[in-house]
Formats: structure tokens, sequence, C-alpha cells
């Protein structure tokens, strides 16, 4: 044999070695990403996955709804855990074809409101300038006293603790003692065997039937509260809470992000998205009193007929 049919026979051979070698390697990237998508999917990994990103976002926008008494009333808190710790709420209030809304922003120093929409609908202003008096005008309604909470914006206990979930943005210390909370006592108790499985919007959602224990879920806040530097659940007794029955939940989670789309139970729906995302708004320089934007919306009220939220 020449050298140059040896040298052609050996070619040959390292070809056929490096074929090999990538299939081997592509057969196993193979399995390795289909056992990570089957495992990333597994409807109990994803539902304890989002109550643990739920612990660990810089942000997050929930909102909800209720009517009463011909009122549609929706909200939308937008919460920054970041540094400069702040809540900005739209409220809506519509009756028939008449809507009111309005903008909050709280920081941990003060709170501040302004009426960004007045819609009478079919209602009869007598004086128009009485809105130009009310509409787009900031007034700073911080609370006079001391903040029971410094540092924390006063929206943050109004809403946060009457959420269905903790969220906030949490050390990973405080993260896993939550979490290891809420799985060992069983806060929370999804049903996977029930788990409803939809493409939404090109989203793969999970929807999950959860049972929650009422006094549980009270020591929990009252945990959830100390680490986020809230005061106003101290002097709260999850035993009073031990005769409350099971409340039955609805969860719907997005399962390859993780993050919690709604939750549900009785009349109450509460929706979550805009994870991450900061706040931008800064407080502003030129301000009312409080007081003196409630005179104006009550000389406001007296020109119309009927106006929604008040």
């Amino acid at each position: 044999m020449s050298k140059a049919q040896s040298t052609s026979m050996f070619s040959g051979r390292q070809v056929s070695a490096v074929v090999l070698v990538v299939g081997l390697i592509a057969g196993v990237l193979a399995i390795g990403w289909n056992w990570w998508n089957h495992s990333s999917l597994d409807p109990k990994a994803v539902f304890w996955g989002a109550l643990q990103n739920n612990l660990a976002t810089p942000g997050v926008t929930v909102t909800q709804s209720a009517t009463a008494s011909g009122t549609t009333t929706a909200q939308s808190n937008q919460f920054d855990f970041g540094p400069n710790k702040r809540a900005k709420t739209i409220t809506t209030f519509s009756q028939d074809d008449a809507q009111v809304r309005t903008l909050e922003l709280s920081t941990p120093t003060g709170d501040f409101t302004k009426y960004i929409t007045i819609q009478p609908g079919k209602a009869q202003v007598q004086n128009a300038a009485a809105i130009k008096q009310v509409l787009n005008i900031w007034a700073n309604t911080t609370a006079a006293g001391a903040n029971k909470d410094p540092g924390v914006p006063s929206t943050f206990p109004t809403v946060l603790l009457t959420l269905a979930v903790p969220v906030g943005g949490f050390t990973p210390a405080n993260q896993q003692a939550l979490l290891t909370e809420m799985k060992t006592r069983q806060v929370y108790t999804p049903d996977l065997t029930s788990v409803q499985k939809a493409h939404v919007a090109g989203h793969l959602q999970y929807t999950y039937k959860v049972t929650m224990q009422p006094i549980l879920y009270v020591q929990l806040m009252k945990d959830y509260a100390t680490f986020m530097g809230m005061h106003e659940l101290a002097n709260v007794d999850p035993n009073s809470y031990a005769t409350t029955t099971v409340t039955a939940m609805t969860w719907t989670v997005d399962a390859r992000s993780r993050q919690l789309t709604s939750i549900s139970y009785e009349s109450h729906t509460e929706k979550y998205s805009g994870f991450g995302l900061p706040i931008t708004d800064q407080p502003p320089t030129k301000t009312i009193s409080g007081t003196d934007l409630q005179q104006r919306v009550s000389a406001l009220q007296n020109q119309i007929q009927t106006f929604p939220g008040q």
C-alpha cells in the first residue's frame, strides 16, 4: 500500500469518527433538551416556580375590578420594589356612559393624586370651567403624621397585604424562607391531577385548582409583611382564623416564564402582568393640597348630575 493510499484511508476513518462523535453529541443534546423541556414544564415545577418568581421580581402590575350599586371600579396597581420604591395606581370608575379616572403616585415620603379623565356622559355640566379646575391638577394627599412604615410607600400595605399571594423583590434568604413556609405548611395546595393546559396568544398557560388555608395564609402574610418592612399585621392573630373555611381558588400561570397570570376566588379576580418593569414617573414639583382638590371636586359634583366613584 502506497503512502498516498494509507493517508487516504486514514482520512476516511477520521471523517467517520467525526461523524460518529457529532451524531453522539447531537443525540445527547436532544435527550438533554427533551428532558429539560419536560421537567421545566412539569405542572408541579411550574406552580412552585411561579411562586418563587413572585418573590424575586423587581416590579409587578396587579389589576383588580369590582361592581357595586351599578358602578364598576377597576384598579391597576404597578409596584416598583427597587431602590426607589414606589407605586403607581390608576383607578377607573364607570357608571353607564360616565367615567372618572384617577392617577396616584405613592413614594416613601409622599402621596400625589390627580384626575386624568372626567367624562360626565349624558349628564349635563352647568359650568364646564369646573372640570378644568379638577382635571390634571396634582394634589399632595400625603397623610398627616409619622409614616408607620418608614421607607415604604403607603400604597404597599394597602394593596399588597390584600393579595392572595405574596409578591416582592426579596433577598435569596428571605425568598427561601417564605417559599419553604408555603411548601412545608401547605398554605397553598394545587390539584396537580386536574391541571388544564391551553395556548393563549402564543403562550402556554396552566390553570390550577388551588385550596388555601386562611389561618396559614395570615401567618405567611405576617412574615411577608415583616420582610417588607410593613407593620400593619403585627397585632393580627392568625388563630382567630382557625375556624375559617378553606378558600377554593383558580390560578393561571404562564408555563414557560413561570409567571402568574391571574388568581380568582369567589367574585374576586387578580390579574398579574408587567413583571420586572420599573416606574419612571417622578413626584410632581407643583401641587395643591388634598383639601383644595376635594373642594374642587365637591364644586364639580354640584355641576354634574352623576359623578361616578364619589
